[in-house]
């Protein structure tokens, strides 16, 4: 009997759990269900046709591919606004969310509409997807931003430039938001004892001006932040003013430098850097490239021509739309999304699932055309890396590539083979060099030392300096190697050289460095440089100056003191006659001696008389009023004597001075 219902309650048991199981499902099925078509919105102004193809061919992507949103498909809904057209854009803002879309994308760039679509969003909590570089030091809750952070950037800017040992350069930027991109370079100058230099270009002036202003300080490294409209001008106008040498050195800010044709600076051997977030190598970028011009045509955008390679945007665009697809599929498996209702502007009641989806939007991580999209708690892009791009002959070369893991301290910069290969100050790093020269003072002598050198020890002079110097900045390493017959270099009878020449010509040496003359045969021979010293008659003179003239070039032929002592010696003279003239009896006259009831007597010498009277003789004019007395006769001849030679002193000096600039003909 007991045998027989353990089977029945086994088998009651199991039935039960089937049946609540199916039950499960039923619910499961029941409430995870998005609605059939999910609406998700895109504002892009009428020049960006690039973005907003990708921005379409994303959401069709998505709906071809079976393993996202398999039950629900996405629509695109795309409205064109203006960027400094705040009212319109707000209100095409508006019309998307009445018409139900769950994100937004755009504005592209920093712009007014921009800001005001993002206060939109955090007001009604429909998440934001932007794909634009952006200063702000914290994340909106409703925002997530595929850009990399700035100051991310701005480490990778310099970890180049520490690669690069650059010790003096010149950050050339356009707008303010130049100096934030930058603003590591400010925080390390001290640290790394950089010498900086600012230069912003100006609105109402043509670039090439600041450029002239670079070249004159002989900066030669330079680090460009420009908007990429304006990138190709700008080297254009530094190319005018020869700054685009294969001494030169440039760093873009930009990252969608390896979008443009470079095809004029390709062969001027100007080291131009950038980085590249776009990883060309992607499969899903290499099927839009090479499908361009048929998925162009399917979505009616005939005009847009297939460019080098797609925008840093268009590319974020792109794994935008799978980064919100994933969202809302974690979503629907996680709660119940009763429908996607329309939210208008005016009743101010936010959509319920807004916070929801962006939640879900930062732990999602996977590889994308901009590589390995992941974000931090803040909402920024991390764990990222971008290619270290330059121009060369065959075109845009990734010779390196910089990484940044989850820690924002974390960053690593790897080198390729290309990269020693085509920056010149380490492209001879593992090559020595056998340098010949002979014992001529200064440039080459031995050493005197009461312990016996070998090697390069034993040689000093200007020749061994330089060579030391070149070996420095250069990288390469030498050996030097005196000539073994002693000779500088002669052709003989049958065409062959002897001397430091033949060794060069025979392999024997492959660099000579010695004061050697320069001649026609044997430059025929061997290559030169520019001679360091030229000898000859010449003669040093001083290049005449232009006298500058002036009110009171007058006073020249005197010296400040002599005409301050002139003035002194005029006011004592003047004061003592005066006093003189008032004590001596002589110089008091009657002057009606006809009238003797009177008694009346008077003085010439008064005050202004006396100051007349010795102006005047000094001046060499006559005077109404005479001295009588001995006293004041003796002061007016001596008075007269010193006005003499003052005078003639004057007369001769001026007459020099007016001469003093002669014609210098030129022959």
């Amino acid at each position: 009997m007991n045998t027989i219902q353990l089977p029945c309650c086994f088998l009651t048991t199991f039935i039960t759990i089937i049946i609540i199981i199916n039950i499960s499902i039923i619910k499961l099925s029941i409430i995870h269900c998005l609605p059939s078509t999910i609406q998700v919105g895109g504002l892009f102004t009428p020049e960006q046709r690039e973005e907003e193809f990708i921005f379409r061919l994303a959401v069709n992507n998505i709906n071809e591919d079976p393993t996202i949103l398999s039950r629900t498909k996405l629509v695109a809904q795309v409205k064109s606004i203006d960027y400094f057209d705040s009212f319109h854009a707000n209100k095409k803002v508006c019309d998307l969310l009445e018409k139900g879309v769950v994100a937004l994308f755009g504005p592209l760039g920093y712009s007014p509409s921009s800001a005001h679509t993002q206060s939109i969003c955090d007001a009604l909590e429909i998440p934001h997807i932007e794909t634009r570089w952006d200063f702000k030091l914290h994340r909106d809750d409703l925002s997530i931003n595929l850009y990399p952070q700035p100051s991310v950037l701005s480490a990778a800017y310099v970890d180049l430039v520490k690669a690069w040992n650059w010790d003096t350069f010149a950050i050339v930027y356009e707008n303010n938001e130049g100096i934030i991109r930058l603003q590591n370079f400010f925080k390390d100058a001290q640290k790394c004892n950089w010498k900086i230099k600012l230069y912003q270009f100006e609105t109402d002036r043509p670039y090439r001006d600041t450029f002239w202003e670079v070249n004159k300080a002989k900066v030669k490294n330079i680090i460009l932040d420009v908007k990429r409209e304006n990138l190709l001008l700008v080297l254009r106008h530094a190319q005018q003013v020869g700054m685009m040498t294969e001494s030169h050195s440039y760093l873009i800010t930009s990252l969608d430098l390896h979008t443009m044709n470079l095809e004029d600076f390709k062969f001027g051997r100007t080291k131009i850097t950038s980085l590249r977030i776009v990883d060309d190598y992607s499969p899903e970028l290499v099927n839009i490239m090479q499908n361009w011009t048929e998925l162009t045509k399917n979505m009616h955008m005939y005009d847009l021509d297939k460019p080098n390679s797609i925008l840093t945007e268009s590319a974020l665009i792109y794994d935008g739309i799978r980064l919100l697809s994933t969202a809302l599929q974690d979503l629907d498996q996680s709660q119940s999304v009763d429908g996607i209702q329309p939210i208008s502007c005016y009743s101010g009641t936010p959509w319920l699932y807004g916070s929801s989806l962006i939640n879900y939007m930062r732990p999602v991580a996977f590889r994308g055309i901009t590589g390995l999209v992941d974000f931090d708690q803040l909402g920024y892009r991390t764990s990222f890396s971008l290619d270290v791009m330059t121009i060369t002959i065959d075109g845009f070369m990734k010779i390196g590539e910089w990484k940044q893991t989850s820690s924002p301290n974390d960053t690593s910069l790897t080198t390729y083979e290309q990269w020693s290969d085509h920056y010149s100050a380490i492209s001879m790093q593992n090559i020595s060099l056998i340098v010949t020269t002979i014992i001529s003072e200064p440039y080459t002598m031995l050493k005197e030392s009461a312990v016996e050198r070998s090697g390069n020890e034993q040689f000093e002079g200007f020749a061994v300096d330089l060579i030391e110097e070149l070996s420095r900045l250069m990288g390469f390493k030498y050996r030097f190697k005196l000539v073994s017959d002693g000779a500088y270099g002669i052709k003989d009878e049958k065409g062959e050289w002897n001397g430091m020449i033949g060794e060069l010509i025979r392999n024997e040496s492959d660099i000579a460095i010695v004061d050697l003359t320069i001649t026609s045969k044997r430059e025929e021979a061997v290559d030169f440089t520019q001679p360091f010293m030229n000898t000859g008659i010449s003669i040093l003179f001083k290049k005449p100056t232009t006298k500058v003239t002036t009110l009171f070039s007058f006073l020249s032929p005197f010296q400040n003191i002599v005409w301050i002592y002139v003035l002194a010696a005029y006011i004592s003279v003047s004061t003592i006659l005066f006093v003189i003239g008032r004590l001596t009896p002589y110089e008091w006259d009657d002057p009606h001696p006809c009238r003797q009831e009177d008694n009346v007597l008077e003085n010439n010498f008064s005050l202004i008389n006396s100051f007349s009277f010795t102006i005047g003789t000094m001046m060499q004019q006559g005077s109404a009023v005479a001295p009588k007395a001995m006293s004041t006769r003796t002061i007016a001849a001596i008075w007269y004597f010193f006005t003499l030679i003052m005078i003639s002193s004057y007369t001769a000096n001026l007459a020099a001075f007016l001469t003093v600039e002669k014609v210098v003909l030129s022959h």
